[in-house]
């Protein structure tokens, strides 16, 4: 079997590669950038589970952990704020005892935000905004 390419001219199939190098090209680049929102979202999902031990003394039922250097952190913290959402601000580079329950938890970055029963990290003001929705339902 002969494929089309073949007897043509020189200048015909370097045109032919150029052109599939380009077509794979042109697929590539929009699933590499669908690959890694994919692994952001992955990363940032919220994880159901207990975690009143981390509230238990806590004064609000929603808490951050966070860094003063951390630009998603202050981010997070102004959002709480405009919207009066009461939650305890605390920073694992100057509480010892909040670095511990943030280790705890497992998690290598912030905002690490907690509730009863969900963490998730990062800015999440979509979720933060579900998460006093279901509340205030549930009043």
């Amino acid at each position: 079997m002969r494929f089309p390419i073949q007897g043509r001219p020189r200048w015909a199939r370097l045109l032919a590669e150029l052109l599939l190098i380009a077509a794979v090209l042109a697929m590539a680049i929009p699933a590499r950038k669908l690959a890694a929102w994919a692994y952001r979202e992955y990363q940032s999902r919220p994880v159901r589970g207990d975690f009143g031990e981390f509230l238990k003394d806590k004064t609000h039922p929603l808490s951050l952990y966070g860094s003063a250097t951390c630009a998603a952190c202050r981010s997070t913290r102004e959002y709480l704020r405009e919207q009066g959402i009461p939650f305890n601000d605390l920073r694992i580079d100057a509480q010892p005892r909040a670095r511990e329950e943030w280790a705890r938890l497992g998690q290598s970055s912030v905002p690490v935000l907690v509730t009863h029963d969900l963490m998730w990290v990062g800015d999440q003001r979509r979720r933060l905004d579900a998460w006093v929705a279901s509340r205030s339902g549930a009043r």
